[in-house]
């Protein structure tokens, strides 16, 4: 796979439009490494519960985005 470059905010999205065990599977890369890319740039994941809540319509909100300075907003999946 080539390698993806996303904004902070973009992985944001990525990391809130669907489970962590699907982006990893779609991207290549393990549900771990990806839980450490969030750690690494200060991006929330959906809290236990949160897709199952999704699915039964139930009313959820995505946490927001902390602040955080990098030296460039570019973060690169591969």
């Amino acid at each position: 796979m080539d390698k993806l470059t996303l904004s902070r905010n973009e992985f944001y999205e990525l990391i809130w439009s669907e489970p962590l065990s699907k982006l990893s599977k779609k991207y290549a890369l393990s549900d771990n490494g990806l839980r450490k890319m969030c750690r690494k740039y200060n991006v929330s994941i959906p809290k236990n519960g949160y897709w199952m809540k999704m699915k039964f319509n139930k009313p959820v909100k995505p946490e927001k985005l902390p602040p955080f300075k990098m030296k460039k907003d570019e973060i690169e999946i591969s």
